[in-house]
């Protein structure tokens, strides 16, 4: 069975890689992705092939039926098509690569916009000395730049991806089971790190706790890149539990190799986990003695080169993370440039020439210096360059990463206490006693785990900031509580003599069992539920009322709803949103006096979301127009449907109605 784990790993990270590298150069079809899945599944067990079991273990074919069932808990999948913040965009970007076969979304109407005009329709996204993004459509569809007409999503685009992946395979429907396959990939993951970390009764329970967690539960049927992520990264987890375990030198190969690509592939997720997971990678390393290895033989290089290739992608296909990434690396560097012209006087000439002459080769010389000094001291002290030349990369740019301070309100530790029950606290007291040490890995990701719980940079909002806890923390706390049940020897009784390891066995199980009991019926209100259905249903009813070539503004208040997306990049009409600022209205009547905006259809939607029991009149929002533009009501559409309650203080746990009522005008011209 850990050879199916190991080649199911192996055909989802090769599916990644090459559908993500053929989404960056416009060229993304389903069928090369499928090929190196399936050529990638088949390497690994033609490496495997007469190498023995990979692990002793036994029990480890009940692990993966066990997460299939309960992926099962995670239907009917939600439709995030609109309500759904992020969701919504990589839905909509991954079914415009599905159709158009590039992450770019090419517009030429908005070729002969001046650069104010542009500031003016769409705002600013993000600004770093790199770039200045703009807004195309709010929530995450940007223009990277003052001149360009192709716009771009500006999350990390893997899970676009998949959503292509799944629309070009089976259209909604698979796309509706990406969901439960990331999650069961997950939990069988972990629960093969649990069997070989406290047995088979702890790898069945392992992915029972972490299925029935609210934000596991939630932002596995409400897709996020989220669970994309925690499958990968802990999946490269499990395979380099199995590399230390292997019996047989080419087992040991195969599963570090693949240890490292999927924490590698991991990066086209959530890149800017990086940022957090590479110092704390550093300080583990500084930490650890230097007998213990922080990866696998074999993990480093796919790591490195799939994770240097994740932060090349953001640059060469657009993304804000881009503009932060630069942004951060200049407020390292700014620090040296007032330093420099304090010294000369804030002479340009001088500290020009220090900067761009002395710096550098001071820097090389410094690097140089460290080495030799610490290849002396390695002499004395083995290990000693490798610990701490980590220690000083890392603890500096942890200093960068928290320059500003804790935040005011811990989003991350609060859903923590919101939904994982008290009890865990006692099963992972009686694991922490176990005689069960941590991988190095496991143990950066605590790291991070103590990082996201400290600086989620996450809205407070529930259940969005719970999120920020599903890929690392989550897995982490339940790993840590399952190994209560690992196996007592006479040298790891935990509790002393006073307390015998049969009773304590019972202690634990009881633990485990009443965290179960809580945990589940916390998710219970949205188990089953049907949410936000039939969205995906009124986009294709607004697109079937509007010609072919029509150019649509959307009212404001659907800036958040994602309708302009959804119909953009789902079905083809240009939308624009109008926003409410007093500029609008003069840049919007130079754009549409533009030759190529003559002869186009214009419509305006207009709408709002209210309850079911209270009043609506989408007409009251509709939006003001330049002079001599006027309205005429072609439809009216209304959605009913219902979300989950957010809250901030307490968990979520209502099924609320809601409906979006729109109102849709053709404008008439003068004279038309």
């Amino acid at each position: 069975m850990e050879r199916l784990f190991l080649a199911w790993i192996a055909s989802l990270a090769a599916a990644s890689w090459v559908g993500i590298t053929l989404a960056a150069v416009g060229a993304f079809t389903l069928a090369p992705v499928v090929a190196g899945a399936v050529l990638a599944a088949a390497a690994v067990l033609l490496a495997l092939r007469g190498a023995g079991r990979v692990v002793t273990v036994r029990g480890g074919f009940a692990v993966p039926l066990v997460a299939l069932a309960l992926s099962a808990t995670l239907l009917p999948a939600i439709d995030t098509t609109l309500l759904s913040q992020d969701a919504s965009i990589h839905r909509a970007s991954g079914r415009w690569l599905a159709r158009s076969g590039g992450l770019g979304i090419n517009d030429d109407s908005f070729a002969a916009l001046s650069e104010d005009d542009r500031l003016q329709l769409f705002g600013g996204a993000s600004v770093s000395p790199q770039r200045l993004s703009l807004t195309r459509l709010p929530g995450g569809v940007v223009l990277p730049d003052l001149s360009g007409t192709v716009a771009y999503p500006s999350f990390s685009h893997l899970l676009a991806v998949w959503v292509a992946i799944a629309e070009c395979a089976g259209g909604e429907r698979a796309i509706s089971a990406l969901g439960p396959v990331f999650a069961a990939t997950a939990w069988w993951a972990v629960g093969l790190l649990a069997l070989l970390d406290a047995g088979l009764l702890a790898a069945l329970t392992a992915p029972l706790l972490l299925a029935v967690l609210l934000p596991e539960h939630w932002f596995a049927r409400y897709l996020m890149p989220e669970i994309l992520a925690q499958a990968l990264v802990w999946s490269g987890v499990a395979a380099g539990r199995l590399a230390e375990a292997a019996g047989s030198p080419r087992s040991r190969r195969t599963a570090a190799i693949l240890c490292g690509a999927a924490l590698g592939v991991s990066g086209f997720a959530r890149l800017e986990q990086f940022w957090v997971f590479v110092p704390a990678l550093l300080l583990t390393r500084a930490l650890l003695p230097r007998d213990r290895l922080l990866l696998p033989r074999g993990a480093l290089l796919p790591l490195v080169l799939l994770s240097s290739q994740a932060l090349l992608h953001a640059f060469v296909v657009p993304t804000d993370y881009a503009n932060r990434i630069y942004r951060e690396a200049i407020f390292a560097y700014a620090p040296f440039v007032v330093f420099v012209s304090t010294l000369t006087g804030h002479d340009g000439y001088a500290t020009g020439f220090i900067l761009n002459r002395v710096l550098p080769v001071a820097a090389i010389t410094g690097i140089g210096a460290w080495i030799w000094l610490g290849r002396r001291v390695d002499r004395r002290r083995p290990g000693f360059l490798r610990r701490w030349s980590a220690a000083a990369i890392a603890l500096p740019w942890l200093a960068l990463l928290y320059r500003g301070g804790l935040p005011e309100h811990f989003a991350a530790l609060r859903s923590v206490l919101l939904y994982v029950p008290w009890t865990i606290v006692g099963a992972i007291a009686l694991g922490a006693l176990r005689a069960r040490r941590w991988s190095g890995l496991e143990i950066a990701l605590l790291l991070q785990a103590i990082d996201q719980l400290a600086q989620a940079r996450v809205t407070d909002l529930q259940p969005w900031a719970s999120r920020r806890v599903v890929t690392v923390v989550l897995p982490v706390l339940v790993l840590a509580a399952v190994r209560a049940l690992a196996p007592i020897r006479e040298t790891a009784s935990s509790l002393g003599a006073w307390l015998r390891p049969a009773l304590e066995r019972r202690v634990a199980i009881a633990l485990l069992l009443l965290t179960v009991v809580l945990a589940a019926l916390r998710v219970q209100p949205v188990l089953g539920r049907r949410v936000q259905t039939g969205g995906d249903d009124l986009v294709r009813r607004v697109a079937a009322a509007l010609p072919p070539t029509s150019y649509v503004i959307l009212a404001e208040p659907l800036a958040w709803v994602h309708l302009a997306p959804a119909l953009w990049l789902g079905e083809g009409p240009t939308t624009l949103v109008a926003r409410e600022q007093e500029w609008f209205a003069p840049a919007l009547t130079r754009f549409l006096e533009l030759p190529a905006m003559g002869d186009r259809p214009l419509y305006v939607l207009s709408g709002d979301v209210a309850t079911a029991d209270g009043p609506i009149d989408a007409r009251a929002v509709a939006p003001s127009l330049p002079d001599g533009l006027s309205l005429e009501q072609v439809a009216t559409f209304a959605w009913p449907t219902t979300i989950l309650e957010p809250t901030v203080e307490r968990r979520p746990d209502t099924i609320a109605p809601r409906v979006l009522g729109l109102v849709l005008y053709r404008v008439v011209r003068p004279g038309g």
